[in-house]
């Protein structure tokens, strides 16, 4: 719960981590604010980065 609001998350594509490297590498985790529309977060290829990209009502929008 962030600020008394929930949310709905599950993960469609297990999520990776290295060693060594602090964010997810790999993996699709699917997040729903409680009264918000479904976010896709797609992780990326595995590469040591900080990128992701976020998917909302079919808008990609990439975070790094």
């Amino acid at each position: 719960v962030v600020n008394g609001d929930g949310w709905d998350a599950s993960i469609s594509s297990p999520l990776h981590v290295k060693v060594g490297c602090p964010y997810i590498t790999k993996g699709v985790l699917n997040f729903t604010p409680t009264g918000k529309d479904l976010r896709v977060i797609d992780y990326g290829d595995g590469t040591c980065d900080a990128k992701f990209v976020v998917t909302i009502n079919g808008n990609s929008y990439t975070i790094n």
